[in-house]
Order: C-alpha cells, then structure tokens, then sequence
C-alpha cells in the first residue's frame, strides 16, 4: 500500500520527505496536509474546468453514454 501511496503522491510538493528514494514508510498526516495544500490552490479552477466539460457532455453526449462514458462495444450479435 505504501508503494501506492507514493506512485500518488510523489509529484505533491512537500507530500514526501525525499519523493526519488525508496519509501519505507509515509508520513499519511504529511501527504494529506500536502494534497489538501494543492487541491486548494487548484480548486476554482478545477470547478470551473469540471462545469465547463459537464456541461458540453450534457449537450454532446447522448443518455447512454452520459451514463457509461461512451457506447458499450457490440461485441456479438444474435440474429433473430
């Protein structure tokens, strides 16, 4: 988990003490106070991009595919 953690974290500023060495362990009150850190510079931005791409899905996209993302692929048909 650790190892997951850090392949996370590791482009986080002050997220890890020194993100190229292998990691033993991780300090979790210092990578969240970090995440935290950076989400907050991003986050009107990031609403503003998320609306933005919500709003053309909603005009673009059609129920199916709103839903699931795209199309289900059609990978057998049966004849009738």
């Amino acid at each position: 988990m650790c190892t997951l953690l850090v392949e996370f974290v590791r482009s986080v500023p002050d997220a890890l003490a020194n993100p190229w060495q292998p990691q033993a362990a991780v300090d979790a009150v210092r990578a969240r106070n970090a995440v935290h850190a950076e989400l907050e510079l991003i986050r009107g931005e990031d609403q503003k991009w998320r609306q933005s791409e919500a709003d053309r899905a909603t005009r673009t996209l059609d129920e199916e595919q709103l839903v699931w993302g795209s199309s289900p692929p059609h990978v057998a048909r049966i004849a009738t």
